[in-house]
């Protein structure tokens, strides 16, 4: 499997996404408060699942302090979500 890097830009605060060497994209947080995966606009190729996949599990890294936070704010309110999220289960 080719090495896939997430390194976090303190500027841009968003992490680049590497794999072999290449920039495919970058991890930022949203107005939402929720981490999400921007590809770079007319790249071309093409994606395989085991790239999608981790690139996925780190979003859920990332995501998970924050979707419990939202979540217990909603269960507090009485509130019951549409679907939990795998993370949490």
């Amino acid at each position: 499997m080719i090495n896939t890097m997430f390194e976090y830009d303190e500027n841009k605060k968003a992490y680049k996404v590497t794999c072999a060497g290449a920039l495919v994209g970058e991890l930022y947080m949203e107005a939402d408060g929720f981490y999400v995966f921007d590809p770079i606009v007319g790249r071309t190729g093409y994606w395989p699942a085991w790239m999608l996949r981790v690139i996925a599990d780190k979003l859920e890294e990332l995501n998970k302090e924050w979707t419990a936070t939202v979540m217990a704010d909603l269960m507090a309110l009485d509130a019951e979500p549409l679907d939990e999220p795998e993370v949490l289960k």
